[in-house]
């Protein structure tokens, strides 16, 4: 199933905007609320394209840092750690319908992706 909710971006207790996230890119956002300031990495949260859906949530208005990291290893070199820095509220569409399927129960197990998510 392909979630396809809306949000309401806030920043300051502002809301700067509202759009709707469908698919790869709805589940990176989601990925990144759960993760809060931690932020998200290609090595923590394997995903094909985190790159692209990160372009994708800024071209929606989402405030989005990226961080370099350096690692070591048999491969050492640096990644991304993606922080989601605006106030998001998710709600609508099928998103109560993809995290109770098998899928979103996989990747985000009892999370709460409540009106008032951050």
């Amino acid at each position: 199933m392909k979630p396809k909710f809306d949000c309401i971006i806030r920043r300051n207790g502002e809301v700067v905007r509202t759009t709707t996230v469908i698919g790869r890119v709805g589940w990176a956002l989601l990925s990144l609320i759960r993760a809060g300031e931690t932020g998200c990495t290609p090595i923590t949260r394997p995903a094909p394209r985190w790159s692209d859906y990160v372009f994708r949530l800024r071209a929606q208005g989402f405030n989005v840092e990226t961080i370099d990291e350096n690692h070591g290893g048999s491969f050492a070199g640096s990644h991304a750690r993606y922080v989601l820095r605006d106030q998001v509220s998710v709600l609508g569409g099928n998103l109560r319908e993809y995290l109770n399927s098998p899928e979103g129960r996989r990747e985000f197990g009892n999370a709460y992706f409540g009106s008032a998510a951050a």
